[in-house]
């Protein structure tokens, strides 16, 4: 539609205008839910044209699902996510000796034991050589135990023999996969571990531990493949099996207890959540000095994910973000049925070919589930390419054109 200014002479066709939409009040519903936020509007004649990304909101049922949980089981947040690429996906939610599982990407979900000595807690996932690889600190804080499973439910530890020497007790493990080989790292640690089936653990060490690490990889870089995250120096190896890294000062630092969903490999690019200034970050190299920045709506500034191709961004409220390149950032809005506050994020996980909603509410964990969504929504909106800057006043990061 064409916006119109009424005042007391009649009038104004402003055509498109700049909006500032974290400017002013929001308004909910009887339910609590935002459908209006006020903004300041002003006229956007003098700004360059830009890619048109439209705002899409999701079809689908707004129902809350209940995920599978032991009895008397306290959850705090998901913490990890991994696909078999054909419909098979396990999820990690701070639960000692247990997972999630599902065999029809995401519709439904059981719960499946992972006989860890000691009820260990799972701490990250993924999918290599034909498995899915779970890995969780061991009691002691001084090893990590891995367990294998081809299908999600059946799990068999595998080894506790990887000694990291941590320097504190929170270790945090992470992992990442080039799809022949995983590579762990752990919070206050130096040791890097590299295994091509949890059983035979190789380690490698680094100049100074680590702080809040992520690690990604993208295979077709060969030796500079993996790369690390940290609050401290980042690390890229010069070797493809990882027997050697290189350090330099990141472009930004991984927040403490956020490193879960913060960096992913897609589409032939890092990407980088700095969930304190907002921003993501993206590389095709990874390289010291190759980082360039979007600027995010709060909303979409908590959690990352990727399956691969699209690069997902979520937090509070009804809306998060999609890229396959860190540069152009589509939002898309989501209708729910529940109250979504400050109190609890929602984070949205990329799954085979559905997205996943998650969100945990002190005891209890529910979700949603889109399916086909990167090929079926609804328009309700359109919005230009973010980091367009006005002349004065605040930093535009997003421009709606009115239709």
């Amino acid at each position: 539609m064409t916006l119109l200014i009424q005042n007391s002479n009649g009038g104004a066709n402003l055509g498109d205008v700049a909006y500032y939409p974290q400017q002013g009040t929001t308004f909910a519903n009887s339910s609590n839910q935002i459908w209006m936020r006020s903004g300041v509007l002003s006229p956007a004649g003098s700004y360059p044209t830009a890619e048109v990304n439209p705002i899409l909101q999701i079809s689908g049922s707004p129902v809350l699902n209940i995920m599978p949980s032991s009895p008397g089981a306290s959850y705090t947040q998901y913490t990890s996510k991994a696909t078999n690429g054909t419909g098979t996906v396990v999820v990690l939610n701070e639960i000692s000796g247990y997972v999630n599982t599902s065999i029809d990407d995401g519709v439904t979900w059981t719960e499946e034991a992972v006989a860890f000595a000691g009820g260990l807690t799972p701490a990250a996932v993924c999918w290599c050589n034909g498995k899915f690889f779970l890995v969780a600190p061991a009691s002691s804080n001084t090893a990590l135990a891995f367990a294998a499973s081809p299908d999600g439910i059946t799990w068999t530890v595998q080894t506790t023999s990887a000694a990291i020497a941590p320097s504190g007790s929170n270790l945090s493990p992470q992992l990442a996969t080039n799809g022949t080989m995983v590579v762990a790292v752990c919070n206050t640690s130096s040791t890097i571990i590299t295994t091509t089936d949890g059983i035979t653990l190789t380690t490698y060490s680094l100049a100074s531990a680590l702080s809040w690490p992520s690690v990604a990889c993208i295979p077709a870089l060969g030796a500079t493949q993996w790369l690390i995250s940290s609050a401290g120096s980042w690390w890229q190896s010069s070797l493809a099996n990882a027997s050697t890294w290189t350090s330099y000062a990141g472009p930004a630092t991984t927040v403490a207890g956020k490193n879960s969903f913060s960096l992913v490999a897609a589409s032939g690019i890092f990407a980088f959540l700095d969930t304190a200034n907002y921003l993501l970050w993206h590389s095709t190299t990874g390289a010291s000095g190759s980082w360039s920045s979007s600027l995010l709506s709060p909303e979409i500034s908590q959690y990352l994910d990727s399956n691969g191709t699209n690069i997902v961004m979520s937090g509070y409220g009804n809306i998060f973000g999609v890229t396959t390149d860190g540069i152009h950032i589509k939002v898309r809005s989501y209708i729910t049925n529940y109250n979504i506050g400050p109190t609890y994020p929602w984070i949205a996980l990329v799954l085979n070919n559905n997205l996943f909603f998650g969100i945990t509410t002190g005891n209890s964990l529910y979700y949603n589930i889109s399916k086909n969504w990167a090929s079926s929504w609804d328009y309700t909106g359109r919005i230009l390419a973010s980091t367009i800057a006005p002349t004065t006043g605040p930093t535009l990061y997003q421009y709606t054109r009115m239709q």
